[in-house]
């Protein structure tokens, strides 16, 4: 199993960036080194076959999380339980 959480740039304080990305409706400030890090995680993962899971957890780190993973990972749906995306189509 691999698991990896996309968090804020470093040597940034949390409350700043609340500050500044509230109220988390759309991408303030993209993270194109991140995206492209959750992008090869889950390439590998495919790669290893099925009995390798990969989990990657995204924060509101660029701003609003469903839009970083769409804008990452192309198409997403979100799971029948309402807490997890997969991947649908190609970044």
């Amino acid at each position: 199993m691999e698991t990896s959480r996309l968090l804020l740039r470093p040597g940034r304080k949390y409350e700043q960036v609340v500050k500044a990305f509230e109220p988390y409706d759309s991408i303030k400030e993209e993270n194109r080194e991140a995206r492209a890090a959750g992008r090869a995680l889950i390439a590998e993962g495919k790669a290893a076959g099925p009995k390798r899971r990969t989990f990657v957890f995204v924060n509101n780190q660029e701003g609003n999380a469903i839009s970083t993973i769409a804008a990452s990972h192309g198409r997403c749906e979100i799971d029948p339980l309402g807490s997890a995306w997969r991947n649908q189509g190609k970044p």
